[in-house]
């Protein structure tokens, strides 16, 4: 039988905020940290964005949330890629 892998890294992140009103920016503002295999935290981020939906409808305040989390996925990749 083969054993299960632990993961070499882990993230922790903390989202103080992500919302927005129609029409107007969504705002996603969070905390993050790698936590390596040494159960170890050597540094804290901070990722803060504001996203204009573009329209006032549903399907633009979720388009602008999808691009945030995008950026925040890809700073996050790109820290980790570092390691």
């Amino acid at each position: 039988m083969v054993g299960i892998a632990r993961p070499q890294y882990q993230v922790v992140i903390e989202v103080a905020r992500f919302d927005g009103p129609l029409g107007g920016a969504l705002v996603l503002d969070a905390r993050w940290r790698v936590i390596g295999p040494d159960r170890r935290d050597p540094s804290e981020h901070r990722f803060s964005v504001a996203e204009p939906t573009g329209a006032p409808t549903y399907p633009a305040l979720v388009a602008a949330m999808s691009r945030a989390l995008d950026g925040l996925s890809r700073e996050i990749a790109g820290v980790l890629k570092a390691l």
